[in-house]
């Protein structure tokens, strides 16, 4: 990618998700010019409410990629990707980051569904386990603590606390940070200010926080919001 980004032209990014938005933060470094088109109304619209969707619009915008939001790729045209709305986006490169689905076909009849694994990695088939993408957990951090999982039953140790969803992205220089599930909740601004790179962004649902997002926060913040996420977690199944 790099290579072809250092030959020249312009860079077309389909799909607003950690992998669109991080090569698209990092063609622009390179100085390319950069289009990224996304379906949803909002970047990271699967794992992030509104407001923080808003900052990293602006975020990118602010670093000069240009954002098509809600609209997708008609076809693709010599020179150019037609999008629904009948514009047309000129591109030398085309990165397309929609999504994935495990290279699990060659499981097929054998009875073992990756995706399907206990806290251990286990799979229904005795003896065989299953760690990283192929089980479809997303992000490599979750599939770097599924490793660690396996590795621990194959050697006899117990399972080890569940610890709530993590992902990290680095963009435009600044580090974002979510821990814990941020869908459907309320957000609010607990520290910094969302006119600017470092902040923290509450999750709230049911009157409980149910995930923090850290941007530009120092390693302190992040133990802070692990440790404050289990505590509420704690309390919730005790009562």
């Amino acid at each position: 990618m790099r290579a072809a980004l250092l030959a020249g032209g312009p860079l077309a990014v389909v799909g607003a998700g950690l992998i669109g938005l991080e090569v698209a933060a990092a063609a622009r470094q390179l100085g390319v010019e950069v289009t990224v088109v996304e379906a949803a109304p909002r970047p990271l619209a699967g794992v992030l409410g509104p407001r923080a969707g808003a900052w990293l619009t602006a975020l990118h915008r602010a670093e000069g990629v240009v954002l098509r939001l809600g609209v997708t790729v008609r076809r693709a045209l010599p020179g150019a990707l037609e999008l629904s709305d009948g514009t047309r986006v000129a591109c030398a490169h085309v990165l397309a980051g929609v999504g994935v689905a495990p290279a699990a076909g060659w499981l097929a009849g054998s009875g073992v569904d990756p995706c399907a694994v206990d806290g251990a990695g286990r799979t229904a088939v005795p003896g065989i386990f299953a760690a990283g993408d192929v089980t479809g957990a997303g992000h490599w951090e979750a599939a770097a603590r599924g490793g660690t999982a396996v590795a621990r039953a194959l050697l006899g140790r117990g399972e080890l606390p569940a610890s709530p969803p993590f992902f990290w992205s680095d963009q435009h220089g600044v580090r974002l940070q979510c821990v814990g599930d941020a869908r459907d909740a309320r957000e609010s601004v607990a520290h910094g200010d969302l006119a600017g790179r470092s902040f923290e962004l509450d999750h709230l649902r049911d009157g409980r926080t149910t995930a923090v997002l850290l941007a530009g926060r120092p390693a302190s913040a992040l133990r802070a919001a692990r440790a404050r996420l289990t505590i509420t977690e704690t309390r919730r199944r005790a009562a």
